[in-house]
């Protein structure tokens, strides 16, 4: 008894000749009315994720539209990857693509075939190969693994020649094999162990995850060989640059074989798909960094508000501290204030914009230290007394100058966390803070709104000029 693609199958030998026959009993989930003598040869497909489903079913006819292919379940089995099973009463029938088997497929089917004691045929699609006719499932399988392996082995070959020598340990061949490999910004490759990694991505403390931040904030990528014909691409689409896309999607494009995954960080966490093909798998990239020209144009930030409540969370002290400043003082700003900033340490990071009425521009007060990094000297020498809207970044003046007055007309306090494109800054070119906008009560009736913000990392990593 074996369990396929969610539904029960038993599979009967009977005695007659040195062979038997086998009959496919239908379970629960299998179609109903008649005995398989009367329904015939019993088949499945094996998808890219290694499920097996019976064709013909709601369930096989998805898996094959969601592969986009235009013939059906022909055009499907000759470029996604898929096996089709068929079990007969005397013969069991294997049609593959030995060009581009998916590994999951692959390893599904050997421990089912490999106890068949039937006659197992061998038809291939795509591929200028006879059919072939062996004496088991086990002498198959070895036929199977024979004709797969040249051309996975082909495929890393064309990979490994179009890999950049780059860094102290070079990406070239011999050496491409499992492992992890990670693409900068700029489309170059290193080892996850290469010393100029570490310089690439500009840290200094060996205790911090410095290849995750590059993921998540620099724009790189991480590509994983887990096994022969198994890819695992890692990215942030939203931060991820073009000229790392272009590389990666430039040589997994010269693999056509295996299973390609991609993870990649959504708006609610980290998601993963499975492809079964190179060419899906750089289409899919490309569309998720809005490279091609049916994606939607990579927002320059993105933004999600929390409640004050989230200041309670570690690492948000300094701007808790702040929050009850605020609290205390009733929302009433006066000298204390600047007092109780510079005693606690929160100037460098502090901005003061006032409102004169609630329809306005905010016009810029005071803009701390730290922001340095972002703003010239002279900028912040020049922009005091000038709109908030007025900055050499005019989109992005516009779009703080929107939250700026969002809380100058709700009177209300407002906790953002942020991922930001700021090609300007020394910190960039993507940057993740926290911000916490606070309205404030002048004695002369004006409303002034403080910004304090935290960047989110344990450090910041300063990119190498």
């Amino acid at each position: 008894m074996d369990s396929i693609g969610g539904q029960t199958h038993r599979l009967r030998l009977e005695p007659g000749g040195a062979s038997g026959a086998a009959h496919a009993e239908p379970g629960p989930g299998a179609r109903r009315g008649a005995q398989p003598d009367e329904l015939g040869p019993i088949a499945f497909l094996i998808n890219a994720d290694g499920t097996w489903l019976q064709l013909g079913t709601e369930e096989a006819d998805h898996c094959i539209a969601l592969t986009g292919a235009t013939a059906a379940a022909d055009s499907a089995f000759a470029t996604s990857g898929f096996i089709q099973v068929e079990y007969g009463r005397s013969v069991v029938r294997i049609e593959f693509n030995p060009a581009n088997t998916a590994e999951m497929a692959l390893a599904s089917l050997r421990p089912r075939l490999a106890v068949v004691e039937l006659p197992v045929e061998l038809a291939f699609r795509a591929v200028a190969l006879s059919g072939e006719r062996h004496s088991s499932g086990a002498a198959g399988l070895v036929r199977i693994d024979a004709l797969v392996r040249p051309y996975r082995e082909a495929a890393f070959a064309r990979f490994a020649a179009s890999v950049p020598i780059i860094g102290q340990n070079p990406v070239a061949m011999p050496g491409v094999g499992p492992g992890e490999y990670v693409v900068s910004d700029k489309g170059e490759w290193f080892r996850d162990n290469d010393p100029r990694l570490a310089e690439a991505v500009g840290f200094a403390d060996p205790a911090l995850d410095a290849i995750g931040y590059a993921l998540r904030n620099m724009g790189f990528i991480k590509v994983t060989f887990r096994e022969a014909g198994t890819v695992c691409i890692v990215l942030h689409p939203r931060n991820t640059e073009a000229a790392a896309v272009g590389s990666v999607t430039k040589r997994i494009e010269t693999i056509d074989v295996g299973r390609f995954e991609i993870r990649y960080l959504g708006e609610e966490g980290w998601v993963s798909e499975t492809h079964a093909g190179a060419l899906a798998a750089a289409t899919r990239l490309r569309k998720l960094c809005g490279i091609d020209a049916g994606a939607r144009p990579r927002e320059r930030w993105h933004l999600t508000t929390v409640t004050p409540a989230a200041l309670a969370e570690t690492g948000s002290e300094v701007l808790r501290l702040m929050h009850q400043k605020w609290r205390v003082s009733f929302g009433i700003f006066g000298e204390s204030v600047f007092a109780f900033a510079m005693r606690h340490g929160l100037l460098g990071r502090l901005i003061l914009a006032e409102a004169k009425r609630p329809g306005d521009d905010l016009i810029w007060r005071y803009i701390g230290d730290d922001f340095g990094t972002f703003f010239s000297e002279e900028f912040r020498f020049n922009a005091i007394g000038n709109s908030v809207r007025e900055q050499p970044d005019r989109d992005y003046g516009q779009w703080v100058h929107a939250a700026y007055h969002s809380v100058v007309l709700t009177g209300a306090p407002r906790v953002d966390y942020i991922d930001a494109y700021l090609p300007g800054s020394a910190r960039g070119p993507w940057i993740r803070y926290e911000r916490l906008l606070l309205p404030w009560r002048l004695p002369t009736g004006e409303t002034l709104v403080s910004v304090s913000s935290r960047i989110k990392s344990d450090r910041m990593l300063k990119r190498p000029a």
